[in-house]
């Protein structure tokens, strides 16, 4: 190998690392970019109140709280409690659909209450199958309220255990007993 083959060798490694650090900055750029949209993207608290302050949402709270032991549950009230508990948790988490979808009744029993002693105390449940679960589990923070619902909607399909799936024991249900899907979770 002549010494011009060796200079040129030389040349194009300095430039392969010189490509390597424009590529590295303009991926960076490009994170920040993303960052920036999504950061302008997210839900402002007013938006958030607005959302479970409109009628449908009161509505929908109101009827949950009419609930007595006696009262029947029509397929169509257990959807709305169903979906609006699963707007309240996407709104709070920001989490991907599936790690709503995919929640286990165990995961949801082994819950952590985070408890402060005042009445807005948070509970922490951690899904494990979601799309970046080699990350860990997603954390599902609740509000009492919300908890609350969520024992009730539990207890609705405990007492028809024949509906639910075998495989797992999903938290959140099709009204079929199978397990809602993370495209079937949107808000």
């Amino acid at each position: 190998m002549e010494q011009q083959d060796i200079n040129e060798i030389d040349a194009t490694l300095v430039n392969i690392k010189n490509w390597a650090k424009i590529i590295n900055k303009d991926n960076r750029r490009r994170a920040h970019k993303l960052q920036l949209h999504d950061k302008q993207s997210l839900i402002t608290p007013e938006a958030y109140q607005r959302v479970l302050n409109c009628d449908k949402s009161l509505r929908i709270r109101n009827d949950f709280l009419q609930l007595s032991a006696d009262s029947v549950i029509t397929e169509k009230i257990y959807i709305e409690f169903r979906d609006y508990l699963i707007l309240s948790l996407q709104l709070r988490n920001a989490q991907r659909p599936c790690a709503i979808a995919n929640l286990t009744v165990d995961e949801f029993r082994g819950a952590e209450i985070c408890d402060n002693g005042e009445e807005y105390s948070l509970i922490v449940t951690h899904t494990w199958q979601h799309k970046t679960s080699s990350n860990g589990p997603a954390p599902l923070v609740w509000s009492k309220p919300t908890l609350t619902w969520a024992v009730f909607i539990s207890d609705i399909f405990a007492t028809s255990s024949s509906q639910r799936t075998q495989i797992e024991n999903y938290f959140f249900l099709a009204t079929s007993g199978l397990q809602l899907v993370g495209n079937e979770v949107t808000t």
